[in-house]
């Protein structure tokens, strides 16, 4: 397998793209990085998605959006991931829940990029 890695950190990937991508995300200013430009507020994403999730919060009024419903409660998001991540916090016991946990500290989270986040702010 041919990696291909970060010059300025340890990330490595096997897709030349998601080293591309990386890269651009961490270790790019979003000031140098054309990305992705809101056309109403000048809000600069360096992902489509994002940029997405952008209009859908901050410029879509509240009855043209497709509303994510908790089936447990009266919760609901304007985005799946938040509806995901609300159902995990507060529906699902913590033993079923597949933990990220540091091996040198106590952090854990339920997330890998937070826990890859953790990694270099706190033992780099």
């Amino acid at each position: 397998i041919k990696w291909y890695e970060c010059d300025e950190c340890a990330y490595k990937s096997k897709l030349k793209n998601h080293l591309e991508r990386h890269f651009r995300e961490m270790h790019v200013p979003a000031e140098d990085f054309n990305g992705f430009l809101c056309d109403r507020c000048g809000y600069r994403a360096k992902q489509k998605y994002h940029l997405k999730l952008h209009v859908v919060q901050k410029h879509t009024a509240e009855e043209d959006i497709e509303w994510f419903e908790c089936e447990h409660c009266a919760y609901k998001a304007k985005i799946k991931a938040s509806l995901k991540e609300h159902v995990l916090k507060k529906h699902t016991n913590s033993e079923n829940i597949k933990w990220f946990e540091c091996d040198r500290c106590a952090y854990k989270s339920m997330k890998n990029f937070l826990l890859k986040a953790h990694l270099r702010t706190k033992h780099a």
